[in-house]
């Protein structure tokens, strides 16, 4: 066990997002971790969740995209010969 474990609180700051994004995302399933509070059967007030480094890598990696970002380009609009426009 020498990887240390993540909180709620560390992975918002990794991911600058806010808790709230964390715990959704735990929530969802989509994010593993683990409830380490005495009453985790309860879930109250706040489950004490933690996070292992290579779980928020799983996770990361099931994010990433392999194609990088290109500019949307469209294409010049063009007025038919003969059109007239009028500013008043």
């Amino acid at each position: 066990m020498a990887e240390r474990w993540l909180t709620v609180a560390g992975v918002a700051d990794h991911l600058a997002v806010s808790r709230d994004t964390v715990e959704s995302l735990i929530r969802g399933a989509d994010l593993v971790a683990v409830d380490v509070s005495p009453n985790y059967r309860d879930r109250r007030p706040r489950a004490a969740w933690r996070v292992s480094p290579a779980d928020l890598e799983d996770f990361l990696a099931t994010r990433r995209t392999g194609v990088a970002a290109t500019p949307v380009t469209r294409p010049a609009r063009r007025r038919p010969k003969g059109d007239v426009v009028e500013f008043v």
